[in-house]
């Protein structure tokens, strides 16, 4: 293989690792670039889901993995499986955790021998992979200062070391009664990155109040800050006659400091309990609060396309961190119980939506009021790419722990709850057997390969029938459709991370492959994908940046065709920061594959600008039989000075990455000065020596500067061989007559750096440099060609 020139030069293996595609296109001043986004299941799995899961399953094509978003089925974990390995013993009204791929159990009540009692065991596990298995259940040789049950606990990323966490517990029980023995202790024990604790330290702050069956969530703020909220809660006050009882219905928050030390509470709007809520109380209804409830956050994605003046359609989003409280019971205690007023404690059937501002954390309640579709004391709740799963609990207060699951969603289309007949929750009766009934559990999610799993362990099953085993449901995959009660949300939102580009440019088109349509002899399914994309000039501006819809099929009412998809963007927003988003909707919702599936997103964007390369300078030490001392070269990529030239500098390897050549011409003393030319295409012929430069050393408005003395094994002599098999430069050699020589230095001499238009564009003759070397060397022994003299005589492809 030989030097060959633009784009057939063999450039050295370890320099080569193309990433765009590139082609000029014919407006002035710009270069087209291609580039893809989402391929794989990870290149998706960073975006934002929302009523949106990754295909349960990659599609393999020419050794290539392909991964893919589709609508996450309403369905309510349809299909649990039984863990081979159990907790450490029997528990329930335990706090559990989840950071990472570990989970936990702290504390609880176990029963031995017919006695209830609380413990201090912490025990835990890992996740081992996508089969939802995990190790053996170990208890951990950190257990808590004291032992505890019906106390509330959330683990955190470490403010200090975001490859450790925290488990936080807020208050609890120091016994197996109703009525005694409460705390207003907070522990924290630090994870490390291995899902060890370590040992239990006592916060200086204290929850203020003895509280037990409290509810505790966490959520980090875009500014980075991370906020506990304690909400709710039953306490009593050993220190009045009679230790009167209470329930509460405030909410606070906690800042985590440095090290996870907590700030002082701040008070955030109380629960917006009414008094249709629960059964009058004649007189005191402000006074009832709610305990042995469950709470979540998740993230919540809502968008609105409004139809502007000259029928442009613009869609208008808006993100939200969504807070909900689900179930709980209802209490007026002694403590505040008025004459003539009635002591109430029962289910509460209510689901209490708020929102977190994403930069400040406080909370805001909504006042439309949602409802399960019974009322459930002590549920588990999570929420996942904007779907809420209400798992198990106590059917009313005292009642038998059921093993219904009821789910939910925030709209797409507006941020609340769905109807579901008299209620705003689907119910499905036999997600999990009547054996596996559960209420005083835990239910924690955890994310393996990108893929969410619920885990459900431990609880109260029947009396005091304690368990101790484990089952797990995959979110979002054919698992968790059900026939009976479920189908899928629509629509479906999935949002792309923020992607910078090349440079600020202008989408030329958006191409990606969907699945819209089944093949026989399944049922025919009616989907369709929406594809959006907006542009800014920086990273936060796209937050503000206006979505552009655009339609890849257009000559019908649908925005996407079944298989590969293009369609053209807008020739007038401009940006250098890109993210799209998919709209997803089904009108077959009860078909079990009645979902779009959308994979291989790519883009085609245009840059305005080339590179502009040009020697800055470059001189050379006298030369004599001994060779030089010194010999410098400084390329630049920028305006040359002095030229009227005004069009934007990209980056050396905008179009690809790889190398360019740098040719030496040189002409003897007393020879005609006789500049090297180009032909039609651009290219020089082969000066007598050459050097390769990584494009990527020339990014915009940069210089590289080449030590050629004590980096002369860059320089090679001209040859027909490959580019390494070309000798080294022997400078006494090359130089071999006494006087003055003339010098000339072509940058990018191959043309394989695009830096006009056309060959003819000012750019690609403006770099050529020369200079003066002066040579005292008399003959030499070495004997070699003096090529370029002639230049008609050097060698050629």
């Amino acid at each position: 293989m030989v030097r060959n020139r633009q784009g057939k030069r063999v450039l050295s293996s370890f320099l080569i690792i193309v990433t765009l595609v590139v082609t000029l296109v014919s407006s002035v001043s710009a270069i087209s670039l291609s580039s893809t986004i989402s391929l794989n299941a990870g290149d998706f799995a960073s975006g934002y889901f929302g009523l949106t899961g990754l295909t349960q399953q990659d599609t393999v094509i020419g050794g290539v993995n392909y991964g893919g978003v589709q609508l996450i089925p309403q369905g309510a974990l349809a299909q649990w499986s039984e863990a081979n390995n159990t907790i450490c013993r029997r528990l329930a009204d335990m706090g559990t955790a989840s950071f990472k791929n570990h989970l936990y159990t702290i504390g609880g009540l176990t029963a031995s021998s017919g006695v209830i009692a609380p413990v201090r065991d912490v025990c835990q596990t890992s996740v081992l992979s996508l089969g939802g298995e995990t190790t053996a259940w170990t208890q951990s040789p950190q257990p808590l200062p004291l032992a505890l049950a019906r106390m509330s606990t959330v683990a955190i990323t470490h403010t200090s070391d975001p490859t450790k966490g925290i488990i936080y517990t807020f208050g609890g029980q120091n016994a197996a009664d109703f009525d005694s023995q409460y705390v207003d202790t907070i522990y924290s024990s630090v994870i490390d990155a291995n899902g060890n604790l370590g040992p239990w330290q006592t916060q200086a702050l204290t929850v203020g109040e003895k509280l037990i069956n409290t509810t505790a969530t966490a959520y980090t703020t875009e500014s980075g800050q991370t906020y506990i909220y304690l909400i709710g809660g039953r306490t009593i006050d050993t220190s009045i006659l009679f230790a009167p009882v209470f329930a509460r219905r405030s909410v606070r928050r906690t800042l985590v400091g440095p090290n996870g030390v907590l700030g002082p509470w701040q008070s955030m709007p109380d629960l917006p309990i009414t008094p249709d809520m629960f059964t009058p109380t004649s007189g005191c209804d402000s006074k009832v609060g709610l305990h042995t409830m469950d709470a979540t956050n998740f993230d919540a994605v809502t968008t609105e396309s409004i139809t502007q003046t000259g029928g442009i359609t613009r869609t208008v989003e808006s993100t939200y961190r969504a807070l909900i409280v689900v179930g709980g019971t209802f209490e007026l205690g002694s403590g505040d119980q008025a004459n003539g007023c009635s002591i109430t404690r029962e289910g509460s059937a209510q689901a209490f939506l708020g929102r977190l501002n994403r930069n400040t954390g406080m909370l805001t309640w909504e006042s439309q009021r949602y409802v399960l579709p019974e009322p459930l004391s002590g549920p588990r709740v999570i929420g996942v790419n904007q779907k809420i799963y209400v798992v198990g609990g106590r059917q009313g207060t005292i009642g038998a722990p059921t093993n219904r699951i009821y789910t939910s969603y925030i709209n797409i289309n507006a941020f609340s709850l769905p109807v579901f007949g008299q209620s705003n929750f689907r119910v499905s009766e036999n997600a999990l057997e009547p054996e596996q009934a559960r209420a005083s559990h835990g239910l924690e999610l955890i994310r393996i390969e990108n893929r969410p799993i619920a885990y459900m362990y431990g609880g109260i099953r029947l009396g005091t029938t304690y368990q101790d085993d484990v089952i797990f449901g995959r979110v979002g995959t054919a698992d968790d459709f059900d026939f009976n009660s479920g189908g899928y949300p629509s629509p479906g939102i999935y949002r792309s991370p923020a992607v910078q580009l090349r440079a600020p440019a202008i989408i030329e088109q958006m191409l990606w492959d969907a699945t819209i349509e089944t093949a026989p002899p399944e049922p025919a399914i009616n989907t369709d994908i929406q594809m959006q994309y907006r542009l800014a000039t920086t990273r936060a501006g796209l937050e503000s940046a206006p979505w552009q819809i655009v339609d890849g099929s257009p000559s019908t009412d649908k925005y996407s065709v079944n298989g590969p998809n293009t369609a053209t963007g807008s020739a007038v927003v401009q940006g250098q920061w890109f993210q799209y988003q998919a709209l997803m909707t089904t009108q077959d919702p009860s078909l079990v594959k009645a979902t779009p599936i959308l994979r291989h997103v790519r883009i085609k964007y245009k840059v305005d600008g080339h590179p502009s390369l040009y020697v800055d300078n470059a001189s050379m030490s006298t030369v004599t039989p001994a060779g030089i001392t010194a010999f410098n070269m400084t390329l630049k990529n920028g305006i040359k000075p002095g030229s009227n030239d005004t069009e934007n500098v990209l980056d050396a390897d905008i179009e690809s990455s790889g190398t360019f050549y740098v040719d030496m011409y040189i002409l003897p003393p007393g020879s005609a000065d006789v500049p090297p030319s180009r032909n039609a295409e651009g290219i020089y012929p082969y000066g007598v020596v050459f050097t390769e430069v990584n494009r990527a050393n020339l990014p915009q408005d940069g210089s590289f500067t080449l030590d050629g003395f004590s980096d002369n094994t860059l320089w090679r002599r001209s040859c027909t061989l490959a580019t390494v098999d070309c000798p080294l430069v022997v400078w006494q050699a090359l130089f071999n007559q006494a006087g003055v020589w003339k010098v000339y230095l072509v940058v990018d001499s191959g043309n394989n750096v695009t830096e006009a238009e056309t060959p003819a564009g000012t750019r690609e003759f403006d770099n050529i440099y020369s200079f003066n070397v002066t040579s005292t060397v008399v003959g030499s022994t070495i004997r070699l060609p003096v090529v370029g003299v002639n230049f008609a005589n050097t060698p050629t492809p």
